[in-house]
């Protein structure tokens, strides 16, 4: 079993730091975890990635590091990534893991018969899985969504990774995230089971359990202001003894607090992986850490993480 760093930071709409230095942090960022693991993951969901796209991959390529990409929710980025690509396939042939936050039938169909990607839908709960199931595809690799979402707001946060507009002012005013005592006091708990609910006003409300959730409303929620989103956490974490034994897993957002999590002795996980330097890119924001002291900071990270995957049975 292997680590994989995923890098995708959130710098802001409005960076403090130009567009020079963020290109800095992702490259010592790249270098860190390609001197240290056999394979990272590079996230589409920032804005700076994807106008930075071609740099980054110049600077991932340098090194001899498996690369994968994550956060492909659109056939758009998925065309977009392909077309990159296709500028260095000199240097890097592939074959490349793309990831998604959910399956998506369209994203499926565009990587389906080409031959330089594996497409690797996530799943969060058994409904998920048996939904792409129902699509009889042939899965080599699975993505399982974070074991560290334990309630609404780290749902809602494990969403704002893949999906970059759920970080924005004008999309968190439309997402409601109710607490137990309130879907409690107002007997919400038979209509968190419905798909949609109407407002008091007649707007619709999305309610949202899981990512495949989230994928299938996200263009209705988007081009239309009026609709919201209503966060539904339940505790329905697929169990990795009911994936097909063939398929590869990759797990994600573990810490030192879910590590003694036996997987259900399932002998598939093939790597353990989550978002890395998240702290260390705050702390160069508030300015208490320099960009020299950065990629130190990055190995001790990415050193100790190792070492925590490596007592995992």
């Amino acid at each position: 079993m292997k680590f994989c760093p995923i890098i995708n930071f959130n710098f802001g709409e409005h960076p403090f730091l130009d567009l020079a230095d963020i290109l800095i942090f992702y490259e010592r960022a790249i270098k860190a975890c390609a001197g240290k693991c056999s394979e990272i993951e590079i996230s589409l969901a920032s804005d700076f990635v994807f106008d930075n796209l071609e740099m980054i991959l110049e600077e991932a390529f340098r090194h001899d590091v498996k690369v994968s990409f994550g956060s492909i929710s659109s056939v758009e980025l998925a065309s977009y990534l392909l077309t990159n690509l296709e500028k260095h396939k000199d240097k890097n042939p592939g074959p490349f893991k793309v990831m998604a936050p959910a399956f998506d039938e369209k994203v499926y169909e565009f990587f389906k018969d080409k031959s330089a990607f594996i497409y690797v839908p996530a799943v969060f709960s058994q409904k998920d899985y048996d939904e792409i199931l129902s699509y009889k595809i042939d899965l080599e690799f699975l993505k399982i969504y974070p074991f560290s979402i334990s309630n609404e707001k780290s749902f809602l946060k494990s969403l704002q990774g893949p999906y970059p507009e759920l970080r924005k002012l004008m999309h968190q005013k439309r997402t409601l995230v109710p607490t137990r005592d309130l879907i409690k006091k107002y007997h919400l708990e038979k209509r968190l089971q419905e798909k949609e609910i109407q407002d008091s006003t007649g707007k619709t409300i999305f309610v949202v359990s899981s990512p495949r959730d989230y994928q299938k409303i996200r263009s209705r929620f988007l081009l239309d202001p009026n609709t919201k989103i209503l966060i539904n956490f339940a505790d329905q974490k697929i169990k990795l003894a009911a994936i097909d034994p063939s398929v590869k897993l990759v797990i994600t957002g573990f810490s030192n607090r879910n590590l003694d999590i036996q997987f259900d002795e399932s002998e598939n996980v093939l790597l353990l992986a989550s978002r890395v330097f998240n702290t260390i890119s705050l702390d160069l924001l508030n300015g208490s850490t320099s960009m020299l002291e950065a990629f130190q900071f990055m190995q001790e990270e990415l050193d100790e993480k190792i070492l925590q995957v490596s007592k995992v049975k």
